[in-house]
């Protein structure tokens, strides 16, 4: 088993990759949130300089963040500054499309988006297109600007099995963040495996599962604020992911049920909400209390 770190993007984060690479981590990787975090790729490009054996991963990118060949130019240039260190995971979009306030893109442009980069990527052409507009595009230059010769890792981000699905028809792993259960963990695995044989692609690649933890001071209470400060904004996002998935309720309670809606509900609107301002705050059901303000 590989173990990666996973931190937000800003300026410094260099000093915790090369920290990490000394400590032997396999993998270093930031978060792709606009309006919420800085960006990956000037984050990731000081981390490259900073290190020499560690990979620099992205985790992930969207089709509806940046076209294609801006995200390819993002990515062939990194792997010109740490050749052959480069991850990209790539996703619908779960929390930065949230975060605009948006829904995640659709399953073809996830794969449409994959195929693409991993052929830009290789130094091959593909197609672009704007409306109805279409055109072959590649790298007109090379050398020092891009690397297209070191292979770069792709890993598609999945909730479900369409996702790993087109994981094993684009031969690439599978990556999850906060899914922890063995079972959908099978699944995935599964799915992706038989897309993979029938698509003639490799079936044995490198898969990864993400998750938060917050390392407690001594003495800290792990339910005081400091620790809610911390965790609150993946405990919501995952929250409102699951607002926009009825199917999740069912595996809930009906005093938990509640407590989703009402914490959904003082944070403001879910992505499928048609309200765009947040009215007035139910009243928290049960023995369920909120710290804060």
């Amino acid at each position: 088993m590989r173990k990666g770190i996973v931190v937000t993007a800003h300026v410094g984060v260099e000093k915790l990759a090369a920290q990490a690479e000394e400590l032997g981590f396999s993998s270093f990787w930031v978060y792709d949130t606009p309006m919420l975090h800085g960006d990956p790729f000037i984050a990731l490009g000081l981390c490259a300089k900073a290190t020499s054996r560690i990979k620099l991963g992205v985790g992930v990118t969207s089709p509806a963040l940046r076209s294609a060949p801006a995200a390819a130019n993002h990515l062939a240039s990194l792997n010109a500054l740490a050749p052959g260190r480069v991850i990209c995971g790539i996703g619908t979009g779960n929390t930065a499309r949230r975060t605009l306030g948006m829904l995640p893109t659709k399953m073809a442009e996830l794969e449409h988006f994959t195929a693409a980069l991993q052929d830009l990527c290789s130094g091959r052409p593909t197609e672009y297109r704007e409306g109805d507009r279409v055109r072959e595009v590649e790298f007109m230059h090379l050398g020092p600007y891009v690397n297209t010769n070191d292979p770069i890792e792709f890993v598609v981000a999945a909730f479900g099995l369409k996702a790993s699905a087109i994981a094993g028809r684009r031969g690439t792993g599978v990556m999850s963040f906060g899914l922890l259960a063995p079972g959908a963990w099978s699944a995935f695995t599964e799915e992706r495996k038989n897309a993979a044989k029938a698509a003639g692609q490799p079936v044995d690649v490198d898969s990864y599962v993400m998750t938060s933890m917050h390392a407690l001071a001594d003495g800290q209470d792990r339910y005081g604020d400091a620790s809610r400060d911390a965790m609150g904004h993946i405990a919501l996002s995952l929250l409102t992911f699951a607002a926009d998935n009825p199917s999740f309720a069912d595996n809930l309670s009906d005093e938990e049920k509640d407590a989703v809606q009402w914490l959904l509900a003082r944070r403001g609107t879910t992505a499928t909400s048609k309200r765009t301002t947040q009215g007035a705050l139910p009243k928290l059901p049960g023995t369920y209390r909120a710290r804060g303000p």
